[in-house]
């Protein structure tokens, strides 16, 4: 599904950024990126819905980049047949970047061997490169569903050393 949301923890406009994608080196206009320094605060979001409950008129969502406490304003079906476009470019953007290599420690493994779902999830996630240029790359956190996932960059991988559940 579709979510709009407002960008209410982004405090500042950058008319121009730099992509962790390229290196963090490479500046580029706000508009050719995914950056969330925008000059309108609105966002839209593609995620998964994993369950909808009626009764507390709660809909869970995977999938997002969303901070908590994010306001949705609006909500809209996925519809793959109108939504997906194949024959689509990416016209000023740049093309997709090579993922990032990423591996597990035996410990981070153990702690989602009930879940295995969740590597595959954790793998993609960290392909992607979620980093920031204003962030010490040597190690980062991310938030996946209701766990902190904790990796390290070594030897130009990304390395998943520690997964605990995330406490709110």
């Amino acid at each position: 599904m579709w979510l709009l949301s407002v960008l209410h923890a982004v405090s500042d406009v950058r008319w121009t950024v730099r992509p962790p994608r390229l290196g963090g080196g490479v500046r580029r206009g706000v508009f050719a990126t995914r950056s969330p320094h925008r000059p309108s605060r609105l966002a839209l979001s593609a995620v998964r819905l994993v369950e909808v409950d009626p009764t507390r008129r709660l809909l869970r969502v995977a999938g997002h980049d969303l901070v908590d406490g994010t306001p949705i304003v609006d909500i809209k079906p996925y519809l793959p047949w109108a939504d997906a476009l194949p024959d689509a470019t990416a016209a000023w953007a740049e093309p997709r970047p090579a993922p990032v290599p990423v591996r597990f420690t035996e410990d981070a493994r153990a702690a989602i061997r009930d879940r295995p779902h969740l590597e595959a999830l954790i793998t993609s996630t960290f392909a992607a490169d979620p980093r920031q240029e204003s962030r010490d790359w040597s190690r980062i956190a991310v938030r996946i569903e209701d766990l902190d996932v904790h990796a390290r960059e070594e030897d130009g991988a990304l390395v998943v050393h520690t997964i605990v559940p995330w406490v709110g």
